[in-house]
């Protein structure tokens, strides 16, 4: 196929003016919050992710690889994490402040995915208006916007339009695939490997399906051509993204997060009648801010309007000549209901069963994969009613058509009748469950349905008024009903982004006023930091509505990250992918053992809960917005040597920790050292010995110890495949003592410890980028197949 110079760089006009249709609804959506001194708090924004990303940021300001967060968990992996963005460039607005940062990383997410739907769509022969009215509704319509709540889902979301568009150009010989590596890679970083992974596995194959189908003659490969391009691209991108995907995968092997995972947990909060009906009429706000019936609560809403839907049944005469891939883009749609469904879609009990998505949790996120569909189904669909044919015709320029032009003209036709019989039933079938359904009906906003009924009538109506007239005509109704189908959508959808004055956010514990930060200070064990349960019947107690009230509970109560935003030093930590063995530690003292003394051995200093405790060690020390403070007896500081140590198994450990006599400061019960490695006897009475911290690092510590006798260190820090230690310079062996916590070696007399934090996975990941890194160089360089010229 000749590629015309001119047609690529109308491609990349068409990108950009999507691009500024999403900065458009971005404007609408959050010019809000911004004049008001707002942010996007719905979900888990204000507790989860604008403390993580803050965080992160001022990391990376202060010109830090943030490998390791020392403030959460006693300790955790940080960029293993992939929620964090740590290595993500989407990420960079944070920079800027952490208000700013949401509301441009927001924005910025919005101009991707809408500039990518509509490459994608003009990629495949649409006009200008469809092409720009696919990526707005991609962008804009509740599905996408309801991932903002959960963001590394809608940053993730934001590449899916690409990678499609991506693998159809090296189907179509138009590209080597660095633009498809690059998404891929931008796909992953975003944070939700689930999504990504699903994206790329789908994008391929549908660009495998569907190849060059609608092409001229020149274009078209078999597939024994096109695999091997793209899983080459696959493997770049892949490899680009090493340096965080290869801690990640290390980090959920250790995890166990996929054996963790329950059933219950895998079809959790999955979309509902009601959260369906929203589609062809939008809820009421204050029903997505309470657990209604008929609502799974992980999506706020779906919202989109019923012109789309209609428009996207015409599809069918929209794409003609493309069975396969509207056979493709139905597939994709019905599987991301299904998965979306959770138990009621039967898919995900299934693969959850088999084993396939162990780990993965809340199937409502799949819905993102019919919303692709109908967004740009629903573009094709506007030039299929404008210009398509929906019944039989003869070829132009032909009296009699031969035998194959009319067997291929039928066909044709029979697919766009069938898209548009497939298309009305949907709209019919939702429209039904929207006011049959009683737990639907009683969600729906009166005023947003009958504006999106208008919008339906007045654009079906220009469109049937436009049918059969001048060129110019058609363009100009193509341009209004995609302005009427877009411009209800801030209205429509926008409770996602619903704002909190950003002070609610960003408002420290009144009962942890005056206290130091940083883990010299000691840590703070916040239960509904720990528990995201506990955590959620705290932020609504009473049955309370989502508002700036909820958000401030959460936040007072360090649920969630909220500790990173003030410096505070936690033991809990709200990661989704936890260590079970410091989990394990804190259940022990829920099991029977000395909760005090157990807390105690995380450096805990202060309880802040949101109920009472009654526990022995635990001193009342105040009170305020309705939080308990508590003193807690005898923390062990960041390090200290116990004078016995043996060898225990995880499960004698636990034992022994539970129970409540035992002296955890005393004893050290050490997991099964390296061999040749042997623990220190027992320090006989009279011996003595000194630790003392020269300095404390997210990433390193250096301690000097004094000891009459060979000892070993314990640091109140949770232990990591990824320490390293020296004692005097000397490589020594890092042990893990009392379940969850780093231990080292020391001989008698005056050492210098030193403990790094160098995961083996990140420096062979950096490797993988900077291969994955040469690799897409490589692609971009080398050009279409066959040439400059092609």
């Amino acid at each position: 196929m000749t590629v015309d110079p001119r047609g690529e760089k109308a491609a990349r006009s068409v990108a950009l003016r999507g691009a500024a249709v999403g900065l458009l609804l971005a404007g609408a959506l959050l010019g809000p919050a911004l004049a008001n001194g707002g942010v996007p708090a719905r979900g888990d924004l204000p507790d989860f992710f604008w403390p993580m990303k803050a965080y992160t940021a001022e990391r990376w300001a202060n010109l830090e690889i943030p490998l390791w967060n020392p403030l959460s968990g006693a300790g955790e992996p940080w960029l293993a994490q992939l929620q964090s963005g740590a290595l993500y460039p989407g990420d960079l607005p944070f920079l800027l402040g952490w208000r700013e940062g949401a509301l441009l990383g927001i924005a910025l997410h919005l101009v991707l995915a809408a500039g990518g739907m509509a490459f994608w769509l003009w990629g495949l022969g649409a006009s200008r208006a469809a092409a720009l009215l696919a990526g707005g509704l991609y962008a804009g319509g509740g599905a996408f916007l309801s991932l903002v709540p959960v963001y590394n889902n809608a940053c993730t979301a934001a590449w899916l339009p690409w990678l499609f568009a991506g693998a159809r150009r090296i189907a179509v010989g138009r590209s080597r695939g660095a633009g498809f590596a690059v998404s891929v890679a931008g796909a992953f970083l975003a944070g939700e490997p689930a999504v990504a992974a699903v994206g790329s596995a789908a994008a391929i194959g549908m660009a495998l399906f569907a190849g060059a189908e609608g092409e001229a003659p020149e274009a078209r490969h078999g597939p024994g051509t096109i695999a091997p391009r793209i899983a080459l691209a696959l493997l770049a991108g892949v490899a680009l993204a090493g340096a965080a995907l290869l801690p990640f995968g290390a980090l959920l092997q250790s995890s166990e997060r996929r054996a963790r995972t329950t059933r219950e947990e895998a079809v959790a909060r999955a979309v509902g009648p009601s959260d369906l009906a929203d589609l062809v009429s939008a809820p009421r706000p204050e029903a997505t801010r309470v657990e209604s019936q008929g609502r799974g609560g992980y999506l706020v809403t779906l919202a989109l309007g019923p012109l789309p839907l209609l428009l996207a049944a015409g599809a069918g005469a929209g794409l003609p000549g493309r069975r396969r891939l509207l056979a493709g883009l139905a597939l994709l749609a019905g599987t991301g209901v299904l998965l979306s469904l959770g138990t009621s879609g039967l898919l995900v009990p299934v693969l959850f069963d088999t084993g396939i998505f162990r780990g993965i949790r809340y199937p409502a996120r799949w819905f993102i994969l019919p919303h692709l569909a109908i967004a740009l189904a629903a573009g094709a669909g506007l030039d299929g009613w404008l210009w398509g044919r929906f019944g039989r015709a003869e070829p132009e320029g032909s009296a009699v058509a031969d035998g194959e032009e009319a067997r291929d003209a039928s066909a044709r036709s029979r697919v766009a009748l069938v898209a548009l019989a497939g298309g009305i039933a949907v709209v019919l079938l939702v429209a039904t469950l929207a006011w049959f359904h009683p737990d639907a009906r009683v969600s729906r906003d009166q005023g947003r349905t009958v504006a999106g009924a208008a919008a339906a009538l007045f654009g079906i109506g220009a469109l049937a008024l436009a049918r059969g007239r001048s060129d110019s005509s058609r363009q100009g109704a193509a341009t209004f009903v995609a302005v009427l189908a877009l411009v209800p959508l801030p209205w429509l959808a926008g409770e996602a982004l619903a704002s909190v004055p950003a002070s609610a956010v960003f408002v420290p514990p009144r009962a942890l006023a005056g206290r130091a930060t940083g883990p010299e200070a000691g840590r703070v064990f916040a239960p509904a930091g720990h528990d995201r349960t506990l955590a959620l019947r705290w932020k609504f107690d009473r049955d309370a509505a989502w508002g700036e009230g909820t958000v401030r509970r959460a936040i007072t109560a360090l649920a969630g990250y909220t500790n990173l935003f003030h410096g505070i030093a936690s033991a809990s930590s709200a990661s989704p992918i936890g260590d079970p063995r410091t989990e394990r530690l804190v259940g022990a003292a829920l099991a029977g053992g000395d909760a005090a003394r157990i807390l105690a051995l995380l450096n805990v200093q202060q309880v802040l809960s949101p109920f009472p405790v009654e526990a022995r060690g635990f001193r009342p020390a105040g009170q305020a917005e309705a939080l308990y403070l508590y003193e807690v007896e005898r923390a062990f500081g960041r390090a200290f040597l116990p004078p016995l140590s043996r060898v225990a198994t995880d499960d004698e450990a636990f034992e022994a920790l539970r129970s409540p006599g035992f002296d955890a400061g005393r004893t050290a019960l050490v997991a099964p050292p390296p061999e040749g490695t042997r623990l220190p006897r027992p320090r006989p009475s009279g011996s003595w010995v000194v630790a003392r911290v020269l300095t404390d690092g997210p990433e390193g510590a250096v301690l000097a110890t004094t000891a009459s006798a060979a000892s070993l260190l314990v640091l109140t820090r949770t232990w990591d495949p990824g320490w390293i230690a020296r004692v005097d310079g000397v490589p020594a062996p890092v042990l893990r003592a009392q379940l969850a916590l780093l231990a080292v070696l020391v001989p008698p007399g005056e050492h210098r410890v030193e403990i790094t934090y160098r995961p083996v996975s990140f420096r062979i990941g950096l490797g993988l980028s900077a291969a994955g890194l040469l690799g897409v160089l490589a692609l971009a360089l080398a050009g279409p197949p066959g040439g400059r010229g092609r």
